[in-house]
């Protein structure tokens, strides 16, 4: 037994690892997106109703890649509305797709709409009055298209990679 063997070994799992996981992320990209759009289509009959915030926020992420820093901001909330004859209360602001700015000042004027105590449109499915959103939005295309693209390339590689061992 030589030790080239023990190498190739590992570079056989980390492979094998890599083809799995580029196949979990491009299924991933597709699944997250046709739920996505299933969840969006059935949104078509949800019924909307006046809500007041209790509580909002914007919420920073800042991120390093390639030597430069980004930050993105996050919408943030919790609203109390009246539905099936109960008051309810939720935290989802976009009902498929998460919403982050790039801009400060998107975000901001997101804040100076929806401050505590304003009243705002609520989103809510009547056959499950608890499931509520502020913004009906659809699912990321590119979100979807970047995983899955991903994910495909990383399964590409692993194969071709494998098959040469």
């Amino acid at each position: 037994m030589g030790g080239g063997s023990g190498h190739g070994g590992n570079l056989l799992y980390l492979f094998g690892f890599l083809l799995l996981l580029g196949l979990a992320l491009a299924v991933f990209g597709l699944v997250y997106y046709r739920r996505g759009s299933a969840r969006f289509a059935a949104a078509k009959s949800w019924v909307q109703t006046q809500g007041t915030i209790m509580s909002s926020a914007i919420t920073t992420h800042t991120q390093m890649a390639n030597d430069m820093v980004s930050t993105s901001y996050r919408a943030q909330a919790a609203y109390r509305y009246q539905a099936a004859g109960s008051e309810r209360e939720g935290k989802r602001v976009f009902l498929c797709a998460r919403t982050d700015w790039n801009s400060e000042k998107n975000a901001q004027a997101w804040l100076a709409a929806n401050p505590a105590g304003a009243t705002v449109p609520v989103w809510f499915d009547p056959g499950n009055p608890t499931d509520s959103a502020l913004t009906l939005n659809k699912p990321s295309l590119v979100a979807a298209i970047v995983l899955t693209t991903v994910g495909i390339a990383a399964a590409i590689i692993a194969l071709l990679r494998l098959t040469r061992m």
